[in-house]
């Protein structure tokens, strides 16, 4: 097995999966797993090894030798929790190493009794046949496996902007790994001479993967004042963010000066056997800080949205405020990928007023005030009833006891 990181490596990176970090640390993951990947091109493991046999023939000399390699969709970079979202920087890191018997004794044979040592050189294994298809949804793209770290192809990245944050990429690697022993089989007759010949065997190789993945869309509605205006005692700016990615933070501004910043969650860092680094996350405390996160139902908000988009991640930021008049209240919403959305409204704060004179502060109305109608006197109508028709209603009552006697 080929070692991936040094003692002082694994020492760094044991102690950065202990720090607790703010902000997503999507450089300091990324270079880590761009690294990695590029010591995981002949690291062989075999505990996900995939085995075979071939016979290898040179003339009337064959034998039978085993062939393994271990192929491993180590995991999408980069990544929050069990979830990948889209960005420019996404890519899979795949783990690949071969192991195989020998043909020849170490020392070399006469396999063709010629009176001359066959010796076996180098043995290489060539991945030129194995290619790597990803699938979502309607799309699917089969590209050359020539990379321990590949990008996505840019229809897959292309449907995955839209991912709802419930559904899966699906990764796959087939082909075959190809074998080739080189045999220095020399001319007979003349031992110290050099005769080169190569024979191979081929291994199939079959690998699959998914990966949930969350797209880069997100809405925000205003949930209070509906009507964009409202009483200036309880002045509110509430919403609600629709998310296909996890959101870290939040900031609301009120006419440009920022009002309220909210840290939704923190990071932390853990690294695997392959050296591959993820990101994990804690939900910050909500209580009384006036957001909520709820990840337990997809939304299709088809009414509200240009695009049939659904949603995994819903948010309710509540705000209130002092003023009077119109002020502009926007929220910016961040994703743990550094996507963000943001939106901004004009609301209206009034006082009530009185005969559509004065306000509630006794003032003249003005444009600050909901307008009133204007109060007039009346008499009170008289109404007068006849004396008999009180003397029915009395005779029936009393007969209505009597019988009931």
């Amino acid at each position: 097995m080929k070692p991936i990181f040094p003692l002082l490596s694994l020492i760094l990176l044991s102690g950065m999966a202990f720090a607790q970090y703010s902000s997503p640390p999507l450089s300091l993951l990324i270079g880590n797993n761009t690294a990695a990947a590029a010591a995981l091109d002949g690291y062989y493991n075999s505990s996900y090894a995939q085995n075979g046999t071939a016979n290898l023939s040179i003339g009337n000399f064959s034998r039978l030798v085993n062939l393994s390699a271990s192929v491993v969709i180590v995991g999408l970079s980069p990544n929050i929790g069990n979830i990948s979202c889209v960005s420019e920087d996404i890519a899979v890191v795949i783990a690949r190493g071969y192991y195989e018997s020998h043909l020849l004794d170490p020392y070399g044979e006469d396999f063709d009794h010629d009176q001359c040592t066959e010796i076996e050189g180098q043995t290489i294994a060539r991945y030129n046949n194995l290619n790597i298809t990803f699938s979502f949804r309607n799309t699917s793209e089969t590209v050359p496996f020539d990379s321990t770290f590949l990008s996505l192809p840019p229809s897959i990245l292309d449907a995955l902007e839209s991912s709802s944050g419930t559904e899966n990429l699906t990764i796959n690697v087939t082909g075959i790994i190809t074998f080739i022993f080189q045999i220095d089989n020399p001319p007979q007759g003349d031992c110290d001479e050099h005769n080169y010949t190569n024979i191979s065997g081929i291994l199939p190789i079959s690998v699959n993967q998914t990966f949930l993945v969350g797209g880069n869309q997100k809405l925000v509605f205003l949930v209070r004042p509906i009507l964009r205006e409202q009483w200036f005692r309880d002045n509110r700016f509430d919403t609600i963010v629709l998310s296909q990615c996890p959101l870290y933070r939040a900031e609301i501004r009120m006419n440009g000066a920022s009002m309220k910043n909210i840290s939704i969650r923190t990071f932390n860092l853990t690294t695997d056997e392959f050296g591959f680094m993820r990101m994990t996350s804690n939900l910050s405390d909500a209580g009384g800080n006036g957001w909520m996160e709820d990840p337990s139902a997809v939304a299709t908000p088809t009414p509200l949205e240009m695009e049939n988009n659904s949603f995994a991640y819903a948010y309710m930021f509540n705000f209130s405020y002092q003023g009077l008049g119109d002020n502009n209240l926007s929220i910016a919403a961040t994703d743990s990928v550094l996507d963000s959305e943001e939106y901004n409204d004009t609301l209206r704060s009034r006082m009530l007023s009185y005969n559509g004179l004065t306000m509630e502060n006794g003032q003249p109305v003005n444009g600050n005030s909901r307008p009133s109608a204007s109060s007039s006197e009346g008499s009170l109508t008289r109404l007068e009833i006849g004396l008999g028709l009180v003397g029915l209603v009395l005779i029936l009552a009393f007969l209505n006891f009597w019988v009931a006697r």
